[in-house]
């Protein structure tokens, strides 16, 4: 019985962790660069908007969202772009990179990384691909998105207190 109430216990204060304020804040996540480096919140701009898209690179919707916001970057204002990837294949990541997030067309920060420890939901909350988070300035989760969203909408969002 004392096992039952522990295990309860337990997943109620999971739940409850994943329902408060332990995900507001932009955390101090470790994933890895192209060449298999650290890539941490150290290495983005303290400055800026920050836009975090968890992202398959075989995932249509992703690539269209993908394409969408190097599309409507004009209506980005100060945002960086965080893409990770818990896709292994540094060749997926490569593709996603040239193919759809072409370079000659990024006007605004885009860092791509792999989370080869799959720790995505511990530093972000459970999350499903595609997930778009969206903080501001100050590193405050102002919106989150699953599934879909348009680049309208997140550029907004970007924009939020």
């Amino acid at each position: 019985m004392k096992q039952i109430l522990k295990a309860v216990l337990g997943f109620s204060l999971v739940i409850g962790l994943l329902n408060s304020n332990a995900f507001s804040q932009l955390p101090n996540f470790k994933f890895y660069n192209s060449k298999k480096e650290p890539f941490t919140k150290a290495n983005i701009k303290p400055d800026l908007a920050t836009v975090v898209f968890l992202f398959n690179p075989y995932c249509e919707t992703c690539q269209g969202l993908g394409t969408a916001i190097i599309e409507a970057q004009n209506l980005f204002k100060e945002t960086q772009f965080l893409f990770v990837t818990q896709n292994e294949e540094l060749s997926a990541l490569t593709y996603f990179s040239n193919e759809i997030l072409i370079p000659s067309k990024r006007k605004h920060p885009f860092y791509l990384v792999r989370d080869l420890d799959y720790e995505f939901d511990t530093f972000f909350g459970k999350s499903d691909v595609p997930t778009i988070l969206v903080y501001n300035k100050a590193g405050k989760l102002v919106k989150r998105y699953t599934k879909e969203a348009t680049a309208a909408e997140i550029a907004k969002a970007t924009t939020l207190p």
